[in-house]
């Protein structure tokens, strides 16, 4: 067996910070649930509807949004379930290759939700083609679950009324290069806007 020597940077093995790792993943958790009712707030007849709601709140009436939740909640599950199944993939990983990982942190961002999660090496990976292996199998199922999500909502959507769509500038949606990418080519051209209709109501 011919044994490999791979240089890492000191910190491969980090102490946790656990508060404020908690903090951050909590915040991301926040995030995540922000950008689950996001869209449908930018959808006006829905918007109009929490508008409706909110004027009962300040009449000192029983205000009613658990629609709202209902719409929102498959899109929190899904965001999360992704996280969740990158995390495990890196795991399962991990465990053939007798390797510890840290507790997964979540990253937030107000854009996309969640940015990513960030997963540390207990112990040092025993070689290079584990370190890879390890760090992979994460984004891989990531993808993976992500084109679930995309066929399954394309799906749902054929069979929805539209009044209830999420709606998303095109700008959220292109974040991510991939995703932009299979969405466009999904609607046939529909995300190709001309240059000058870029921030217009047009």
């Amino acid at each position: 067996m011919q044994s490999i020597l791979y240089v890492t940077g000191p910190d491969i093995v980090r102490e946790p910070k656990r508060v404020a790792l908690s903090i951050t993943s909590a915040m991301g958790i926040a995030t995540s649930w922000y950008l689950s009712l996001y869209p449908f707030l930018l959808n006006p007849t829905l918007s109009k509807r929490v508008d409706e709601q909110l004027a009962l709140a300040d009449a000192n009436m029983a205000p009613d949004l658990s629609w709202l939740t209902e719409l929102s909640l498959p899109l929190f599950a899904t965001f999360v379930s992704i996280q969740v199944i990158h995390e495990l993939a890196h795991r399962a990983a991990a465990a053939f290759y007798d390797v510890e990982l840290s507790v997964p942190t979540w990253v937030p961002s107000i854009i996309t939700g969640i940015t990513s999660s960030v997963t540390t090496f207990k112990t040092p990976p025993i070689s290079r083609k584990a370190l890879f292996d390890v760090s992979l199998a994460g984004p891989l199922a990531g993808m993976m679950a992500s084109l679930v999500a995309i066929g399954v909502g394309s799906q749902l959507t054929a069979s929805m009324d539209a009044s209830s769509f999420p709606a998303l500038p095109l700008e959220i949606l292109r974040q991510s290069t991939l995703g932009g990418a299979i969405i466009d080519n999904t609607l046939s051209g529909v995300l190709g806007v001309p240059e000058g209709a870029m921030g217009t109501s047009a």
